[in-house]
């Protein structure tokens, strides 16, 4: 959600051992790291291109975790987020998440 101070988001994701993590932040898109909390060591930058685009990267205890880029839809309908990441050998690996507004 756009606010004043930026972007707020609030997920709750859950891992293959089932374990939840949430994830609470506001962000601005200034290029400046800006604190995922509650406490989890994290921060995320963004980035804006144009009222549709989005570009940032997401930190974990100051090492990065995975690069991101948020797309709206022309309509505002539909959110992209396009998530690209490397697992400790190295592997690359990109996910897609694609969130549909309800009215």
């Amino acid at each position: 959600m756009n606010t004043a101070e930026g972007i707020k988001v609030s997920e709750d994701w859950v891992g293959a051992d089932g374990k939840t993590t949430n994830l609470d932040y506001t962000a601005k898109y200034d290029g400046k790291e800006y604190p995922v909390g509650p406490s989890s060591g994290g921060s995320v930058v963004f980035k804006r291109h144009n009222a549709r685009v989005a570009e940032g990267i997401s930190k974990m205890n100051n090492i990065l975790a995975y690069t991101f880029k948020r797309m709206v839809s022309k309509d505002r309908k539909t959110l992209i987020i396009e998530m690209r990441k490397k697992d400790p050998a190295g592997k690359k690996s990109k996910e897609v998440l694609i969130y549909d507004r309800i009215e």
